[in-house]
């Protein structure tokens, strides 16, 4: 079932007035306090229950004003390369990292601060043998990073390929036919090892990693544990700690927490002394964040309205998806004086609209009524630059303020500048509803990109 949220934040974050929405800079990301705190909340709550570690993903979101509620809800961060680690370890807790290659200074500099280190297979594992053990010699356990092997447990539901992590040529994680065939050599390195107040030079995997969900529930985690439990689960009995990924779609209305947490504690009852992990990115800032646009021109012939801002360099995911977000637009002064409380308006997209009607019912003909149909684009050479087709409820003129739903996650951690086309300003809605402008982008960031 696809998600529409009904509101452009989360349950109770607020928006600034229209008159503060309309003098902020444009395009804009604008990323709420509020919302970011009812999400990381709920997933604190939820680690609580269920006895585990939640983590933030950063790949799908970080921002170091946001490091204080990270710091308050979570038990650290994950990442997917150096830069990644180095902003987790700066908010604090425990760092994770995962690559399926790692460079030989990279490697060294995270073995430096990290707190647990994957690696993608035993190839990886032994090749780096010699630069771990010249690195930590001396070191207590305590100051010793964990290590861990990411495993593939060959089944995922994810439908969209560049994000299925299961796929027959997958380079993410071993397979079981690949895990078994390195135990013939790397068996004894699988182990729970010492305590941490003795020191063992020798450097032992002490945890297994697996990652298969995207934007999903937790029936689909529950199938996906089945097959990883039938090809790994005879290992448990041997590691610290099991990292289930991320994926897990947990701050959404509809997610099934209970049976989230009836399957880490079927974990716990199977392996009393496993720590369990879970990694949720897009869950941390879930409907925590809006793009603000400007239209820059309407043609009243195609429909094509261009805006200031782009998918390929604003929102790549709406590309690569492909998929169409929310969007509402900011009725004009006039209109709000003669329609109280109609400040903003839900957009349909049209090529959903059979999941709208099925989610909103009565909410398609209500917006179909009198609607004017557009497609939004972007202001880039690129054909292909278009956000979507939509139906507002009147013509859309030069100058209307849109604002694109969860715009937190996969948005300003991906963007680019291609065409030279400016990067959106980064914003921070804060509670009482004022804005702080955090960071305006220039010339001098594209230049300097350049070299």
């Amino acid at each position: 079932m696809i998600y529409f949220p009904a509101d452009p934040l989360t349950p109770g974050a607020l928006l600034p007035t229209p008159a503060v929405l309309r003098s902020l800079p444009s395009p804009a990301y604008m990323i709420s306090e509020a919302a970011l705190d009812y999400d990381m909340s709920l997933l604190r709550e939820v680690a609580d229950r269920a006895a585990c570690k939640m983590l933030l993903a950063q790949k799908a979101f970080t921002m170091p004003r946001a490091a204080d509620l990270v710091r308050k809800y979570l038990d650290g961060t994950t990442a997917s390369g150096i830069f990644e680690a180095k902003a987790g370890h700066a908010i604090g807790g425990e760092t994770h990292v995962y690559s399926p290659a790692y460079g030989e200074e990279e490697l060294r500099e995270l073995l430096s601060f990290a707190h647990t280190i994957l690696f993608n297979s035993w190839r990886e594992w032994e090749h780096w043998q010699p630069l771990i053990r010249t690195e930590l010699a001396g070191r207590p356990q305590s100051e010793r990073p964990r290590f861990g092997l990411r495993v593939n447990p060959g089944y995922s539901e994810v439908e969209t390929l560049i994000y299925n992590p299961c796929t027959p040529l997958s380079r993410l994680g071993m397979t079981p036919e690949a895990f078994n065939l390195g135990l013939s050599r790397w068996d004894s390195s699988i182990r729970r090892g010492p305590e941490p107040s003795q020191c063992s030079e020798q450097p032992y995997i002490d945890g297994l990693h697996f990652h298969a969900l995207c934007q999903q529930n937790a029936d689909v985690l529950e199938r996906v544990l089945e097959r990883f439990l039938n090809h790994y689960g005879a290992f448990l009995e041997r590691v610290n700690w099991l990292n289930l990924g991320g994926g897990h779609h947990i701050t959404r209305p509809d997610y099934d927490i209970d049976l989230l947490i009836r399957l880490i504690e079927r974990l716990h009852k199977l392996c009393p002394h496993l720590e369990i992990y879970l990694e949720p990115g897009e869950a941390c800032a879930l409907n925590a964040g809006l793009l603000l646009a400007t239209v820059l021109d309407v043609d009243p012939v195609s429909r094509n309205v261009i805006l200031d801002t782009s998918a390929a360099c604003h929102m790549p995911d709406v590309l690569e998806m492909p998929y169409q977000p929310r969007v509402w637009l900011l009725d004009n002064p006039a209109a709000e004086a003669t329609v109280p409380g109609s400040t903003l308006r839900l957009s349909v997209s049209v090529t959903d609209r059979d999941d709208l009607e099925t989610t909103y019912p009565g909410c398609l003909r209500a917006a179909v009524d009198g609607a004017e149909r557009y497609v939004l684009g972007g202001p880039t050479c690129l054909a292909g630059d278009i956000i979507g087709l939509y139906e507002f409820n009147r013509p859309l003129v030069r100058g209307d303020i849109l604002l694109f739903g969860d715009m937190a996650i996969y948005s300003f951690v991906k963007n680019n500048t291609f065409n030279g086309i400016p990067l959106p300003a980064l914003l921070w809605l804060n509670s009482d509803t004022t804005v702080d402008t955090i960071k305006n982008f220039g010339y001098r960031d594209f230049i300097e990109r350049l070299g």
